[in-house]
């Protein structure tokens, strides 16, 4: 292979300096083959030069590979290639790097090939890249409970929320707490589930676990009993889409609304038309669980799909769910389940994950305040969830 001629000055970069490498270990592996006697198995090029990465496709060059007897075997390490291309004959070897090779890293580390016939084999210098790991799935977070139940002054209190894997690898959630009074932010210390404290909020969670963290306040402030704040959270991770919710809106000296324990969270999915509209979690010192925006200046209906988890459902039982909406500010503005989806749910135990329906009828202009909630039959208290989200037109 030859090297481009640089011109004086030009930088060499890594790329370039690879291919020199590549060059250099080729003329090497060449030279070894003729000091033998340039006689049976060898190997001339491997394209393509320089790094490649797990689950790329090679083109190893030379002569007696003994494909045609089925006698070619590829290692790269320890890892076995074992998909040949239709094209490969005792000449050339088309072979993939296998998804996995043990000691390949993300920037790349230097794997040995070895290639064999049925009496002997040559190796290769290569350096091989771990293949990125493409994460899908998210997760779910809500909000459950507080403990004490009723904040109160110069006093801790912690917020329990649920945090789910639904993603298909381990991920590391970073927390963002956020805790209005007053106008002014208040320390909040993040706790895993098994009480340790996360100084960088951070929180593991492997794939398929579910766990319960707790927010915590030191100090609530000294303020007088009746004085009402905001505690909001986002679960966020590379790769996924951050889940907001929040804790009803706390008074200090009154137990706030616990929301029933087998509803795990309530949060904004999707439009069921893209293009209806935008939604975005809560901001700082936000009252409600986000701002869903519907562009356009003409009254229209858009339907949207919540995310609900039920969970904690005896093995056997049927719980029965019934979802409503409730317009709470804002003149012009109805929603209701939508009617193709319907408003109840059966659901068994232990549970499972479902997308409750609205249809937002929006005037030409303007916003509301609309929550939609899911409420338990059978329970008098403690049987509801709620999200509560400003809609308005853009």
């Amino acid at each position: 292979m030859p090297l481009p001629l640089m011109t004086p000055g030009e930088l060499i970069t890594a790329s370039k300096w690879n291919d020199v490498t590549a060059l250099v270990n080729n003329l090497e592996v060449r030279l070894a083959l003729l000091e033998k006697g340039g006689t049976g198995l060898r190997i001339t090029q491997v394209l393509p030069p320089g790094i490649v990465t797990a689950g790329d496709t090679i083109r190893i060059s030379g002569s007696g590979f003994d494909f045609t007897r089925g006698g070619q075997s590829v290692f790269f390490g320890s890892s076995r290639g074992s998909e040949f291309g239709s094209d490969s004959s005792d000449s050339l070897l088309i072979v993939k790097i296998p998804d996995v090779v043990n000691g390949a890293t993300p920037s790349g580390a230097s794997i040995t090939m070895t290639v064999g016939n049925l009496n002997e084999f040559v190796t290769w210098p290569l350096t091989i890249k771990s293949r990125p790991v493409l994460v899908g799935g998210g997760i779910e977070f809500g909000y459950l409970n507080s403990s004490p139940a009723a904040p109160a002054a110069n006093a801790p209190i912690t917020y329990n929320f649920r945090l789910a894997s639904l993603s298909n690898v381990d991920l590391t959630i970073t927390i963002a707490p956020n805790v209005q009074l007053g106008g002014a932010a208040v320390p909040v210390e993040v706790h895993d589930s098994d009480g340790q404290l996360r100084a960088d909020k951070t929180i593991p969670l492997p794939t398929g676990v579910s766990k319960v963290i707790g927010l915590t306040i030191a100090q609530v402030p000294n303020v007088a009993n009746g004085t009402t704040f905001t505690v909001t959270a986002t679960a966020s991770a590379v790769g996924i889409q951050p889940v907001a919710d929040a804790a009803p809106l706390q008074t200090v000296g009154v137990a706030g609304d616990t929301p029933d324990p087998t509803i795990a969270n309530l949060t904004f999915n999707k439009f069921d038309t893209p293009g209806d509209g935008t939604f975005a979690g809560p901001a700082v010192g936000d009252q409600t669980d986000g701002t869903i925006s519907i562009p356009g200046n003409t009254a229209k209906t858009v339907t949207i799909f919540l995310d609900t988890t039920f969970s904690q459902i005896p093995v056997g039982s049927i719980f029965k769910y019934f979802s409503s909406a409730t317009v709470v500010t804002g003149v012009g503005w109805t929603a209701n389940p939508n009617a193709l989806e319907g408003n109840e749910f059966d659901v068994a135990g232990p549970g499972e994950q479902d997308f409750p329906a609205f249809d937002i009828n929006a005037p030409a202009a303007g916003q509301a305040t609309i929550q939609f909630t899911l409420t338990r039959q059978g329970l008098a208290t403690n049987n509801k969830r709620s999200a509560t989200f400003l809609v308005k037109r853009t």
